[in-house]
């Protein structure tokens, strides 16, 4: 299935889709996050780099939903917790 963004689980039937960012690459915005903190040497390079994907990132998911699919994202930093990520996933596709 050709979807926005190359989800990387989809569900078809459900018309679901989950990402998985790796935090860094796609900037998480979660202040507890450690790993999406910008380089502190050239930053003139990382910023609008980093800034495009956020930007696409929005697009693909406002596309998908645009066209009736349910979107998840789950970042690099909550895949620790494999307790809490499953009940996530589940309550995703279940609901």
């Amino acid at each position: 299935m050709d979807l926005p963004g190359k989800p990387d689980l989809v569900f078809g039937p459900k018309k679901k889709a989950i990402f998985v960012h790796g935090c860094f690459w796609h900037q998480h915005c979660d202040p507890a996050c450690k790993i999406a903190r910008l380089p502190k040497s050239r930053q003139e390079y990382w910023k609008p780099k980093l800034q495009r994907n956020v930007a696409r990132d929005l697009e693909h998911q406002r596309s998908l939903k645009g066209s009736g699919w349910h979107v998840l994202t789950i970042w690099e930093c909550q895949t620790k917790d494999v307790e809490a990520l499953a009940g996530r996933i589940q309550k995703f596709l279940n609901g």
